[in-house]
């Protein structure tokens, strides 16, 4: 087998394929990466559970196939400068390496001792946009179970309808749901249960752009092509949590606030948890204030909340114990794609969707001076939108939104 190709091409197909390697496996072959060559070449990694396949263009002068050792090839690429990387190899499974003045012999491995990946035929099929996947799955799936016992709540129930898709995760504890409306959903409504690990790697694989990717259901395996790569995984069969009927219809209480300032105050409270000393954090909401409280052996803290609006309440208290982790976690990973721009009540201009990074929440009664007749600056340093919501301010840079307002034509 011999070829050519950029070094900075075949780094990244190494890298990406070496994700789904076995670290210790009974085959020797698992525990390297599969090469192959054709039209194209193709950079292959599998652990009889995830199977990731990538392809870039090369030179390719003699066809074959062969598996390298995955860490020690991947070191190998990564130190070579940044030139036209040549790669051949004789009968006897010797590889010579160079790339400008570097050059390295190293032993292969016969193809013939690797597995093959798994076919995935098209019983249903859908496509959707690279950032909305990967916003999907970071959203849910830090709720995703790590309890073996129950195997199908270690994954995320995919749910594809008329309306669009849904994903869930359950781990017992939390349960966290992100649905968005698609289009060209093939095949009528179908759903399935994704293992948390391979949607990690389908997250990583999805770049922040409007490119689509594709997700193909099969009977055992499930298929996501995001450009040249392709990740094959294993199904996951078993009856997932209804989680319609966990979800409670009727709340008599609802309480909006900012997230911002609410994450600061547990933030300010939890200075006194650790890993060794763990303890939730108390919310004991009252009228008019929510106060948060935390106590250890290390010490106690407290703070008073009070940027927020109830929609009804009585004259009494609701106090609340909540995990720190658990809380935080979920709002970390809180981020929507942006969809499209609409104009609230107060004749401001927002956006359906999350912030890259920086989110900034303001909420608007507090801001109310500030909004009035200026759109929505609140400050130079805010920099991306956040989610919609009509008690909520939603934010860009004064540049930001110049950009904004002049590629909706507002004047």
């Amino acid at each position: 087998m011999k070829f050519s190709c950029e070094k900075l091409l075949l780094q990244s197909a190494v890298a990406t394929a070496s994700r789904a390697v076995a670290a210790k496996s009974t085959i020797p072959a698992l525990e390297g990466v599969l090469l192959q060559t054709g039209n194209q070449l193709t950079v292959s990694g599998y652990n009889m559970q995830t199977g990731i396949r990538t392809t870039l263009e090369a030179d390719i002068t003699e066809e074959g196939a062969l598996v390298l050792p995955a860490r020690l090839f991947g070191e190998i690429i990564r130190r070579l400068p940044d030139d036209i990387v040549t790669f051949a190899s004789d009968k006897g499974m010797n590889v010579r390496l160079t790339c400008g003045d570097a050059a390295y012999n190293i032993t292969a491995l016969s193809a013939e001792d690797y597995p093959e990946l798994p076919e995935v035929e098209d019983q249903y099929s859908l496509r959707i946009q690279q950032q909305t996947l990967r916003s999907m799955i970071g959203e849910t799936s830090f709720a995703v179970s790590a309890d073996e016992a129950r195997p199908i709540h270690t994954g995320s129930l995919f749910e594809i309808s008329e309306e669009g898709l849904t994903v869930v995760s359950v781990d017992g504890f939390r349960l966290a749901l992100r649905h968005e409306p698609l289009e060209g959903i093939k095949g009528g409504s179908f759903h399935f249960v994704a293992p948390g690990t391979a949607l990690n790697e389908v997250e990583k694989i999805c770049a922040d752009t409007e490119e689509e990717a594709a997700i193909t259901l099969g009977s055992r395996h499930l298929l996501f092509e995001v450009g040249n790569t392709q990740l094959i995984c294993r199904r996951l069969e078993g009856e997932f949590l209804d989680y319609r009927a966990a979800i409670p219809r009727s709340n008599p209480i609802i309480i909006t606030a900012s997230a911002k300032a609410l994450m600061n105050s547990i933030d300010r409270v939890s200075v006194v948890i650790s890993e060794k000393q763990k303890s939730p954090v108390q919310c004991v909401i009252g009228t008019g204030k929510v106060s948060m409280s935390a106590k250890t052996v290390t010490g106690e803290a407290s703070d008073v909340f009070v940027k927020f609006a109830l929609n009804s309440w009585e004259d009494m208290e609701l106090t609340l114990g909540v995990e720190l982790p658990k809380i935080l976690q979920g709002w970390q990973r809180f981020r929507l794609p942006v969809k499209h721009c609409v104009r609230s009540r107060y004749d401001a201009v927002g956006m359906v969707g999350t912030p890259i990074e920086h989110c900034v929440h303001a909420w608007y009664q507090q801001e109310r001076e500030l909004c009035e007749g200026k759109g929505l600056i609140l400050a130079r340093e805010i920099q991306y939108l956040s989610a919609f919501n009509p008690n909520i301010v939603i934010a860009f840079s004064e540049k930001g939104l110049q950009k904004l307002w002049k590629k909706l034509g507002i004047s």
